[in-house]
């Protein structure tokens, strides 16, 4: 089972990038009510297992915490819930500035800055939230403009963060990149 909960955060004006409202998303997996628990185990303890990895950690909550960070302008807390080696990869067009694959936490920070520096977000909406031990898929909404040309897109997104050890080492950013490129087209 999975709860959603949306709330508005702060914008990242601190940053000089990525100027737009974040909402901010959490959930929590119950364990199944009609199977016993692991043997000496209530059903507490057995629910905290289930959202966790092998660090302890709640994916959902790391994951929590990059956009609790992103939605304060705080670059190097969002760092801290990467891994050294992490990666973020969007699949998309090289006419679209901040498309492509960033590897390692520099390359990570770089695709933070500089989606910031081509992309204003007018609008974005996480709808849709599932996470298990090591995965926490979002989809959503945004519109935004390019920077660039003052041209705005309306897209559909899919973010899938892979998680171990307590770090994110994978963001596979899906979008409907039309809308994208045609705004960044002059």
């Amino acid at each position: 089972m999975v709860r959603f909960f949306f709330g508005k955060s702060q914008s990242i004006s601190k940053l000089g990038i990525l100027a737009f409202p974040c909402f901010l998303a959490f959930s929590s997996v119950s364990a199944d009510r009609g199977a016993p628990p692991p043997a000496g185990k209530g059903y507490q303890e057995a629910q905290n297992e289930a959202r966790c990895d092998r660090s302890g950690k709640n994916a959902s909550a790391v994951v929590q915490e990059f956009y609790d960070k992103l939605g304060k302008g705080d670059l190097p807390g969002m760092m801290a819930t990467f891994a050294k080696d992490a990666k973020w990869v969007l699949y998309g067009p090289s006419g679209i500035p901040f498309a492509g694959v960033h590897e390692g936490k520099d390359g990570v920070q770089a695709f933070i800055e500089t989606f910031g520096a081509n992309a204003k977000v007018t609008r974005f909406e996480p709808r849709e939230f599932i996470a298990d031990k090591q995965k926490v898929v979002y989809h959503g909404y945004e519109e935004a403009t390019a920077i660039p040309t003052g041209k705005s897109w309306k897209a559909h997104w899919t973010h899938s963060f892979t998680l171990e050890r307590g770090k994110i080492v994978l963001v596979e950013e899906v979008l409907d990149t039309a809308p994208v490129l045609a705004a960044f087209l002059p």
